[in-house]
């Protein structure tokens, strides 16, 4: 094990550190109590990490920044104050290089997986549970090259992320970042906040009391005055297909899919639902093959926002008042988390 606690300075901040060091594999080891992250690869190609535990970190648990092609597999989180796993400021590439997440499973976490302006990204066959929200692609002006582009999330199980760390948690709630500005909403399973290019396919998503899938402008980019922040806040051309929600009629989300209708390009085909969509009338749900323009619904865009803009972190039970609870199905194993108690 690498142990974080009772260290000082730099030795203190990561369990393992790769910078600038091209083709590195580690493989093997369990990373715990580290101020920032368990494992942490930086301006590298081609990096692999397999078989880790991270847990208890002050930031991430498994994380690649300004990085190409590289792979996360066999491999747990846990008890992180942001994400069990990030990829983010992925370099735009002519030949793009894919990073591969494989067969993962994050859990306790803020995110269970963040992803700031993350590109060339497969995620899948992976578990993401108990997290406050569970894959949030998203584009942000504090990192290089928004947005999100050209990722996949396929196969997955999405489930129970509905954790309300405000209320309890095993790590320090951060003054910034997701859990400290109360950004995304929590009992999300998939959020879309401003992503391109994106394919989102045959997960099992079940059991998120606010929604399964969700997908909106980044409105704050939108807002700048700068027009490629501007573009990059827009939803173009993603795809949600053959998902299934609600684990056959057992593990109801509390609205299976929400979307505004902004952006353009993003279509919806083989979904099987079994709770409520937003709008309910799901006329934002263009069929594939994706339509030139979507179809804004204010009315669906100002209840996504009341999710957000809603709640108070000074009162956790704000971050729960939209959520519609339904029965959980017995997972082997899992306990579902919304408290944290020791």
């Amino acid at each position: 094990m690498l142990q974080g606690k009772g260290l000082k300075g730099a030795k203190a901040q990561n369990g393992v550190l790769i910078n600038s060091a091209d083709g590195v594999t580690v493989k093997g080891f369990y990373a715990r109590n580290y101020r920032a992250n368990g494992f942490f690869v930086v301006n590298a190609v081609g990096y692999t990490l397999t078989k880790l535990v991270a847990g208890h970190t002050g930031v991430y648990g498994i994380y690649a920044f300004n990085s190409k092609g590289g792979t996360m597999s066999r491999s747990e989180a846990f008890e992180n104050n942001d994400a069990g796993f990030y990829i983010g400021q992925t370099p735009p590439q002519t030949k793009p290089k894919r990073s591969i997440v494989s067969k993962v499973k994050s859990h306790t976490n803020v995110l269970g997986f963040s992803g700031t302006n993350m590109r060339y990204v497969t995620i899948k066959d992976s578990d993401f549970y108990n997290n406050g929200s569970g894959i949030v692609p998203n584009a942000l002006d504090s990192e290089k090259f928004p947005p999100p582009d050209r990722n996949v999330i396929s196969g997955n199980r999405i489930f129970w992320n509905n954790f309300n760390y405000y209320a309890g948690a095993p790590f320090t709630i951060p003054a910034s970042g997701p859990a400290g500005l109360a950004g995304y909403p929590i009992g999300v399973g998939v959020l879309l906040f401003g992503s391109q290019n994106t394919v989102v396919e045959k997960n099992k998503i079940f059991g998120n009391w606010l929604a399964g899938f969700g997908a909106i402008q980044q409105i704050q980019l939108a807002l700048q005055k700068d027009p490629k922040l501007q573009e990059a806040s827009i939803l173009r051309g993603n795809t949600v297909r053959n998902n299934d929600f609600g684990l056959g009629g057992g593990d109801l989300n509390g609205r299976d899919m929400f979307y505004d209708g902004s952006g353009t390009g993003n279509c919806f085909a083989g979904n099987v639902v079994r709770s409520p969509n937003v709008p309910a009338d799901n006329s934002t749900f263009a069929a594939c093959p994706r339509p030139a323009a979507n179809t804004p619904n204010s009315a669906a865009q100002q209840e996504g926002l009341s999710w957000v803009l809603g709640v108070n972190k000074s009162d956790p039970s704000t971050f729960e008042k939209f959520w519609i609870k339904h029965p959980h199905s017995i997972q082997k194993g899992i306990k579902p988390l919304e408290r944290y108690s020791r």
